[in-house]
Protein backbone atom coordinates (compact mmCIF):
# COMPACT_ATOMS: atom_id res chain seq x y z
CA UNK A 1 0.00 0.00 0.00
CA UNK A 2 1.57 3.27 -0.93
CA UNK A 3 1.68 6.34 1.57
CA UNK A 4 -1.28 8.33 -0.50
CA UNK A 5 -3.15 5.67 -0.03
CA UNK A 6 -2.83 4.66 3.42
CA UNK A 7 -3.60 8.32 3.86
CA UNK A 8 -6.70 7.69 1.90
CA UNK A 9 -7.75 4.86 4.11
CA UNK A 10 -7.64 6.71 7.55
CA UNK A 11 -9.04 9.71 6.20
CA UNK A 12 -11.78 7.61 5.48
CA UNK A 13 -12.02 6.00 8.55
CA UNK A 14 -11.68 9.06 10.57
CA UNK A 15 -15.22 9.98 8.37
CA UNK A 16 -16.45 6.92 8.98
CA UNK A 17 -16.06 7.57 12.70
CA UNK A 18 -17.64 10.89 12.38
CA UNK A 19 -20.60 8.98 10.69
CA UNK A 20 -21.37 6.81 13.63
CA UNK A 21 -20.87 9.61 15.66
CA UNK A 22 -23.83 11.66 14.51
CA UNK A 23 -26.50 9.33 13.98
CA UNK A 24 -26.72 9.04 18.20
CA UNK A 25 -26.99 12.66 17.99
CA UNK A 26 -29.60 13.08 15.17
CA UNK A 27 -31.53 10.41 17.01
CA UNK A 28 -31.71 12.26 20.34
CA UNK A 29 -32.26 15.73 17.93
CA UNK A 30 -36.05 15.16 18.02
CA UNK A 31 -37.10 12.01 19.12
CA UNK A 32 -36.63 8.70 17.87
CA UNK A 33 -39.09 9.23 14.81
CA UNK A 34 -39.69 11.22 11.55
CA UNK A 35 -37.48 12.60 9.38
CA UNK A 36 -34.35 12.38 11.84
CA UNK A 37 -34.82 8.82 12.17
CA UNK A 38 -34.68 8.28 8.29
CA UNK A 39 -31.54 10.50 8.58
CA UNK A 40 -29.52 8.85 11.30
CA UNK A 41 -30.36 5.13 9.60
CA UNK A 42 -28.78 6.76 6.49
CA UNK A 43 -26.06 8.51 8.24
CA UNK A 44 -25.01 4.71 9.53
CA UNK A 45 -25.31 3.62 6.04
CA UNK A 46 -23.00 6.12 4.59
CA UNK A 47 -20.52 5.17 7.29
CA UNK A 48 -20.44 1.55 6.55
CA UNK A 49 -20.57 2.33 2.71
CA UNK A 50 -17.08 4.42 3.87
CA UNK A 51 -16.01 1.43 5.57
CA UNK A 52 -16.63 -0.58 3.06
CA UNK A 53 -14.32 1.83 0.61
CA UNK A 54 -11.99 2.12 2.64
CA UNK A 55 -11.35 -1.65 2.88
CA UNK A 56 -11.56 -1.96 -0.46
CA UNK A 57 -8.81 1.04 -1.30
CA UNK A 58 -6.59 -0.96 1.38
CA UNK A 59 -6.96 -3.79 -1.12
CA UNK A 60 -6.42 -2.28 -4.34
CA UNK A 61 -9.87 -2.69 -5.74
CA UNK A 62 -10.82 -0.67 -8.65
CA UNK A 63 -14.98 -0.25 -7.13
CA UNK A 64 -13.56 1.25 -3.78
CA UNK A 65 -12.76 5.05 -4.89
CA UNK A 66 -15.33 5.81 -6.60
CA UNK A 67 -17.68 4.07 -3.78
CA UNK A 68 -15.19 5.97 -1.53
CA UNK A 69 -15.77 9.89 -4.08
CA UNK A 70 -19.50 9.04 -4.23
CA UNK A 71 -20.36 8.22 -0.24
CA UNK A 72 -18.45 11.71 0.98
CA UNK A 73 -20.06 13.76 -1.69
CA UNK A 74 -23.11 12.78 -0.53
CA UNK A 75 -22.35 13.23 2.80
CA UNK A 76 -21.00 17.00 2.13
CA UNK A 77 -24.68 17.60 0.40
CA UNK A 78 -26.40 16.11 3.47
CA UNK A 79 -24.30 18.21 5.85
CA UNK A 80 -24.92 21.52 4.33
CA UNK A 81 -28.04 22.24 5.63
CA UNK A 82 -27.13 22.11 9.33
CA UNK A 83 -24.46 25.15 9.07
CA UNK A 84 -27.34 27.41 9.71
CA UNK A 85 -28.32 25.52 12.98
CA UNK A 86 -26.49 27.31 15.53
CA UNK A 87 -22.52 27.34 16.52
CA UNK A 88 -21.68 24.64 17.85
CA UNK A 89 -23.65 21.94 15.22
CA UNK A 90 -22.27 24.54 12.28
CA UNK A 91 -18.84 23.72 13.80
CA UNK A 92 -19.28 20.04 13.63
CA UNK A 93 -20.63 20.47 10.01
CA UNK A 94 -17.54 22.56 8.87
CA UNK A 95 -15.41 19.54 10.61
CA UNK A 96 -17.01 17.06 8.30
CA UNK A 97 -17.33 19.04 5.29
CA UNK A 98 -13.34 19.57 6.12
CA UNK A 99 -12.56 15.99 6.64
CA UNK A 100 -14.94 14.65 3.76
CA UNK A 101 -13.43 16.94 1.22
CA UNK A 102 -9.63 16.01 2.50
CA UNK A 103 -10.41 12.39 2.17
CA UNK A 104 -11.79 12.87 -1.39
CA UNK A 105 -8.52 14.77 -2.24
CA UNK A 106 -6.47 11.74 -0.74
CA UNK A 107 -8.89 9.53 -2.67
CA UNK A 108 -8.04 10.86 -5.64
CA UNK A 109 -4.53 11.68 -5.23
CA UNK A 110 -4.09 7.73 -4.66
CA UNK A 111 -5.49 6.71 -7.71
CA UNK A 112 -2.72 8.66 -9.88
CA UNK A 113 0.06 7.25 -7.19
CA UNK A 114 2.06 4.26 -8.86
CA UNK A 115 1.62 0.89 -7.44
CA UNK A 116 3.82 -0.04 -4.72
CA UNK A 117 6.13 -3.28 -5.70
Amino acid sequence: MTDSTRRAVIALGLCALADFAAAPALMGASGADGPMRFLAIAVLGLGMLTVIAAVGLARGRSWAAPLAVVTRVIDVVGALPGLGAGLGPAAAVVAVLVLSVVAVVFVLRSRRAPLAV
